[in-house]
C-alpha cells in the first residue's frame, strides 16, 4: 500500500471534506464530500487558493514531533486540521476541512437551516442504527429472564427518543417556513381535546394533572396541525420538567366572534429559568428521571407558530409560574369533518411500534 492509498483509507470515510496535498499544497486527491461541497475544486489546484482566509505560513517548519496543526480563518469559522506525513525527503499533507458556521443556530441566519439539517440527519441516522441493534438484542433477551436487561433496553429506547425529540425541536424551531406542512382549516375543540387526551397518558406516570376547560366548540382556525401540536407539547413539556409530584397545569380555550384564545398556565415553573441563552440546555435529575428541555427554543417555537398562523403569543411570569396566551384568528368557516390524527412523527423499531409526536416530546418524563 502506497502513501496515497493509506491516506485514502484513513480519511475516505470522513463526513467532512478532506483534501490530500503535496508539499506545495497542490491537491492530489479529494474524498467524495470535498467533490460534492466544492464542485469547482479540481485535482492539481492549490489548496491555499480555496481557503484564502487561512494562513499556511510556518506549517513546513513544524518540529518532527508535531505531526499535525489546526489552521483557522481570522473569524474562526473555517478550520483546517492538517496531518503531515514524512517519508525521507518527501512530505504529504491531509487536510480535513470543517466550517463551524455551517452549524450556526441563530434564527434568521441563512446557514442555520443547513446546520440543523446536518444535525438532524446525524441524530436520525445514529438513533435508527441503535433501534435496529435493539431489534436483534430483543430476540436474544426473549430467550432469557432478566429484569435488569429489559430495564436497560427501556433506558436505551428512552434515550433514543430523547435524541429524536431534540432533533424534532431544533427542526421545528430553526427550519424554514417552507419546510413545514400545509396549513388547513382545523376544528380546534376536537383537535385540542384529542391532543390533550394523549398527553394525559404520558403525565399520569408522574402524578401530574393537566386540567382543561375548552369552550371553543365549532371554532375553526387555519393552522399546520403538526407544528401547532409541537408548540403546545413544548409548553407542556417545559412545565412538566419543573412540576413537583402532584403538580398541576391548565389549558383553557375560549372563542369570541373573531378570535380563539388558548391560555396555558402553571404555578411552579420558575420564570427566571426562561431567560437563558438561546439553545441553552437545562438538564436536571429528579428521582432517576433525566429532564431535558430547551426553554427558550420551546417558547420561541410557540411564538413563531402563533405568528405563522396569523396570531400572536404573549408570555409572562405569573407569580410562581408561567402564563402563555395564544390568540388565533377564526376563519369564519364551518367546522370541517372530524379526522382522527395519525401519529405525525414516527420511528420504526422493535415490534414495528409507532411512536407519536406526543411520545417523543414527553419521552424523558416517563417513570
Amino acid at each position: 500500500m502506497n502513501k496515497l492509498e493509506l491516506l485514502q483509507e484513513l480519511y475516505g470515510g470522513e463526513p467532512q471534506p478532506v483534501f490530500t496535498c503535496g508539499a506545495d499544497f497542490r491537491i492530489v486527491w479529494m474524498n467524495d464530500a470535498a467533490i460534492e461541497r466544492f464542485p469547482a475544486v479540481l485535482e492539481g489546484m492549490d489548496l491555499r487558493e480555496q481557503f484564502p482566509g487561512i494562513s499556511f505560513a510556518g506549517l513546513e517548519d513544524l518540529p518532527e514531533q508535531v505531526p499535525s496543526a489546526v489552521l483557522r480563518s481570522p473569524l474562526g469559522a473555517e478550520r483546517l486540521t492538517v496531518q503531515r506525513f514524512l517519508n525521507g525527503g518527501d512530505t504529504l499533507y491531509a487536510a480535513v476541512w470543517s466550517d463551524t458556521a455551517a452549524y450556526a443556530l441563530e434564527p434568521g441566519d441563512p446557514r442555520s437551516a443547513e446546520g440543523v439539517r446536518l444535525l438532524d440527519a446525524w441524530i436520525r441516522q445514529g438513533t435508527f442504527r441503535i433501534f435496529n441493534n435493539l431489534d436483534q438484542l430483543a430476540g436474544t433477551l426473549e430467550r432469557t429472564v432478566s429484569a435488569a436487561a429489559w430495564d436497560s433496553m427501556e433506558r436505551i429506547e428512552r434515550s433514543c427518543q430523547q435524541l429524536l425529540r431534540l432533533s424534532c425541536n431544533l427542526g421545528e424551531y430553526y427550519g424554514a417556513p417552507e419546510d413545514g406542512g400545509i396549513p388547513e382549516d382545523v376544528e380546534m375543540g376536537g383537535f385540542l381535546d384529542e391532543l390533550l387526551r394523549e398527553v394525559d397518558f404520558r403525565l399520569d406516570a408522574l402524578d401530574i394533572r393537566l386540567e382543561r376547560e375548552l369552550r371553543c366548540e365549532g371554532a375553526v382556525c387555519r393552522i399546520d396541525r403538526r407544528r401547532f401540536a409541537a408548540a403546545l407539547l413544548n409548553l407542556i413539556d417545559l412545565s412538566a420538567a419543573y412540576a413537583p409530584e402532584n403538580g398541576r397545569m391548565k389549558v383553557e380555550a375560549a372563542r369570541s366572534e373573531k378570535e380563539l384564545c388558548i391560555t396555558f398556565r402553571d404555578r411552579h415553573t420558575p420564570a427566571g429559568k426562561l431567560k437563558g441563552g438561546l439553545g441553552c440546555t437545562v438538564s436536571t435529575l429528579r428521582e432517576g428521571r433525566s429532564e431535558l428541555c430547551l426553554p427558550k427554543v420551546s417558547l420561541g417555537l410557540v411564538d413563531r407558530v402563533a405568528r405563522e398562523s396569523g396570531g400572536r403569543c404573549l408570555l409572562e411570569g405569573a407569580g410562581a409560574g408561567i402564563k402563555a396566551v395564544i390568540t388565533l384568528p377564526l376563519t369564519g368557516q364551518e367546522a370541517p369533518a372530524q379526522v382522527r390524527d395519525e401519529p405525525s412523527y414516527t420511528v420504526r423499531y422493535r415490534g414495528q411500534n409507532r411512536t407519536s409526536l406526543v411520545s417523543i416530546l414527553l419521552s424523558d418524563l416517563e417513570e
